[in-house]
């Protein structure tokens, strides 16, 4: 099998030209990702399709295009365009009603949460589709917005033929356009919670769990 993507906890695997498996180091519970996606493609929200669950992995319909991030890498001019597409699919997800067994990891509500809902887990397919819902959770709809405005701050991106500068002013123009669609002082009240989640991330380097401890304390 190719290997299509290699993260900090699965590799994606082409199998053939419409499925792809995603395999984790060891067996876990997939019963509330698999639920989530599943409740997802079920209102209408851009998923891929689950195949069959293994021990150890997922056999997912294979949606051909790259990720958002990508083409953010790709391409910086399209970077206004693409902070709207997020913020679209953000509030799409703050619509959808959770299943009452999901996690409540961020507060209590009742919207189905992706947790992980950043550029890098969006395929620009024939329509945007969200991947990698292995936080998903049950809560309040605006923690998932908080949530990727932490990561796109935090997290550091190399953008090739852009010095640190204009780097800083991209990532600067694509969070406050993907910020015009929200109650910036709602999602600010989220960042503690959807914070502490991140801190507890295993793969994060000490420099990333500084970012997000200044961030939650100073956003602005």
């Amino acid at each position: 099998m190719e290997l299509l993507a290699q993260g900090r906890d699965a590799h994606v695997y082409a199998i053939d030209g419409h499925t792809v498996l995603r395999r984790f180091p060891e067996p876990r519970d997939l019963g509330g990702e698999v639920a989530a996606m599943e409740c997802a493609r079920a209102a209408g929200f851009p998923v891929p399709a689950i195949h069959e669950v293994r021990a150890d992995g997922m056999v997912l319909e294979r949606v051909h295009g790259p990720t958002m991030l990508e083409a953010l890498l790709a391409d910086p001019s399209g970077a206004e365009a693409h902070a709207h597409t997020l913020g679209e699919l953000h509030r799409l997800l703050g619509q959808v009603l959770a299943p009452p067994d999901l996690p409540t990891t961020v507060g209590e509500g009742a919207a189905l949460l992706h947790l992980d809902l950043h550029p890098g887990n969006v395929i620009l397919g024939d329509v945007p589709t969200v991947i990698d819902w292995t936080n998903a959770a049950r809560g309040p709809a605006g923690a998932d917005p908080a949530a990727c405005w932490l990561l796109t701050r935090i997290v550091q991106v190399d953008v090739p033929g852009l010095s640190p500068a204009e780097q800083t002013v991209l990532v600067g123009a694509f969070v406050e356009t993907f910020l015009d669609g929200f109650d910036t002082e709602e999602l600010v009240g989220h960042l503690p919670a959807v914070g502490e989640v991140r801190l507890r991330d295993p793969n994060l380097s000490p420099e990333e769990l500084r970012r997000i401890r200044a961030f939650v304390d100073d956003p602005w």
